[in-house]
C-alpha cells in the first residue's frame, strides 16, 4: 500500500468518525455529508453506508436509507443487523413483503434477536398473515419475556383473530412494564368490550383518558360500555 493510499483510508476514517459524532449531537444532515465524503475516498466503506442509513432512516427519509443499507449489504452481506435496518425501513415505506423478506434474511444470520422477531410480526400483521405474525412475536416472547413490543405487537393480530382473551392478556403484559401506554390501555378497552367485560372496558378507557386527556375516541368507547353496562344490569 502506498503512500496515498494510506493517507486516503485514514481520511475515509476520519470523515466517517466525524459522522458518528455529529449523529450522537443529532445532527443527522451533517452526519451524512461526512460519511458521503468518506465513502467518496472508500466507497466500500460498509460501516460508513450503514450508519448513513440510519441517519437517513432519522430524518424519515426511508427510501434513501434502503439504499444506503443495500449499498453496506453488497459490500457486507453476512450482517444480520443490516438486513434487520432496511427491514424497519421498508416497513416504514409500506413495502411490507420486502420487509419480511429482509427480516427472513437477518434472522437466517441470527435467530436469536427478539427485535428482528417482532419486527417481523409487524410486518406480517399489516399483510394480514396473523397467525404467522403471532407466531413470529412468540419466538420474541420465548427469547425475552420482557420485550414490551413483542408483547404489544403480538396483541394486534390476536385481536384481528378474534382471540379477545389472548389479546387482552397480551396488552397486560404490556402494560405491567409499562404502564403510561394509553394506546394499548384503549385497545385492551376495545378487546374487553368485544368480550362484554363492560366495567373492564371502562376502566381502560379511563386509564387511557387519564394519560392522555384529550383522546376523543376513548371517551365515546367509554360512553358506548357505559351504556351496555347500564343495560346489561337492568
Amino acid at each position: 500500500m502506498g503512500f496515498f493510499d494510506t493517507f486516503s483510508k485514514k481520511t475515509a476514517e476520519q470523515n466517517y468518525l466525524e459522522g458518528l459524532e455529529f449523529a450522537k449531537l443529532k445532527r443527522y444532515s451533517d452526519a451524512i455529508s461526512s460519511y458521503d465524503r468518506a465513502i467518496a475516498i472508500q466507497p466500500d466503506h460498509a460501516l460508513a453506508w450503514y450508519d448513513r442509513g440510519i441517519a437517513l432512516n432519522e430524518l424519515d427519509r426511508y427510501s434513501e436509507a434502503v439504499a444506503s443499507y443495500d449499498k453496506a449489504i453488497a459490500i457486507e452481506p453476512s450482517h444480520d443487523v443490516l438486513w434487520g435496518y432496511r427491514g424497519i425501513s421498508l416497513t416504514k415505506l409500506k413495502r411490507f413483503s420486502e420487509a419480511v423478506d429482509s427480516f427472513n434474511t437477518a434472522l437466517s444470520i441470527n435467530p436469536n434477536d427478539a427485535e428482528l422477531w417482532h419486527s417481523r410480526g409487524y410486518a406480517l400483521y399489516e399483510l394480514g398473515q396473523y397467525a404467522e405474525a403471532v407466531d413470529s412475536c412468540n419466538n420474541a416472547l420465548t427469547l425475552d419475556q420482557n420485550c414490551i413490543r413483542a408483547w404489544q405487537i403480538r396483541g394486534l393480530p390476536l385481536f384481528q383473530l378474534g382471540e379477545y382473551s389472548e389479546a387482552i392478556a397480551s396488552y397486560d403484559k404490556a402494560l405491567s412494564i409499562n404502564p403510561n401506554n394509553a394506546g394499548d390501555w384503549y385497545i385492551r378497552g376495545v378487546a374487553l368490550f368485544r368480550i362484554e367485560r363492560y366495567a373492564e372496558a371502562i376502566g381502560s378507557f379511563d386509564n387511557t383518558i387519564a394519560i392522555n386527556p384529550n383522546d376523543v375516541e376513548a371517551k365515546r368507547e367509554r360512553e358506548i360500555a357505559l351504556q351496555y353496562l347500564e343495560k346489561k344490569s337492568r
